[in-house]
Order: structure tokens, then sequence, then C-alpha cells
């Protein structure tokens, strides 16, 4: 984990490859996260639990909703430009008018949506 600092505050990125198994994976993140004084924090789609991309599982909503209980943005990095899922398009351009959940191709305009987002 890296921590971000912006006129904002901090935000804790996480390199590709931070597997996060389960919603307690995480919890445990975004704890790590918070004890930093980190206000969000950005991961990588392929780094969250299997499902998640699959709104019928319910995975996404259970996630998100934890960081909505904590007050902790996110930003989820990935390829989302061919997705065929017109719900998850749906959800995708949504949650990127809001200001707690963004989905981004880089890192960086992760962290620019987080800081704009405050």
């Amino acid at each position: 984990m890296k921590i971000e600092k912006t006129n904002s505050g901090n935000i804790a990125v996480y390199h590709k490859g931070t597997k996060m198994a389960d919603i307690w994976g995480v919890m445990d993140r975004m704890a790590e996260a918070m004890m930093h004084a980190c206000f969000g924090m950005v991961v990588h789609e392929s780094d969250l639990p299997e499902g998640f991309l699959d709104l019928k599982s319910g995975v996404a909503g259970e996630i998100l909703q934890k960081f909505s209980n904590y007050r902790m943005k996110i930003g989820i990095v990935g390829d989302f430009r061919n997705v065929t899922s017109h719900a998850l398009q749906c959800f995708i351009a949504e949650s990127n008018r809001g200001r707690s959940v963004f989905f981004c191709e880089t890192p960086e305009s992760c962290i620019e949506a987080l800081q704009n987002a405050c």
C-alpha cells in the first residue's frame, strides 16, 4: 500500500496483486487505510472478491454498503469499456456520477476522482 497525500486528505493506493478473497479481506484493507487517516482507497478490480462485477451475486452491494457505513470512498481501477452487461454499465455510470464510488482506468484517475469528490 502507498499513501497518496492530496489536498483533500490521504488516499490508500493498493498495488495490483493485493487480492482480497472475501468481504473480510476488503474490511481488513479498509481498516488498514483508516489507520493511516485515509478518506478513500484505490484498488484494482481484479483484486476484489470473486463475483464483484456480477451484480446478481450481491458481492458488490455488500462491499459498497460497508464503504458507505464507514464513510470511506473507493476508486476501482480496471478496463470497463467492454462491459457487456447493461445493468453493470448503468451501475458504473451512476457510481461515477456520485461522490463515493468511482470506476476508472488508472490509479491516477481514481485518485483525481476521489480528491474531487471531497
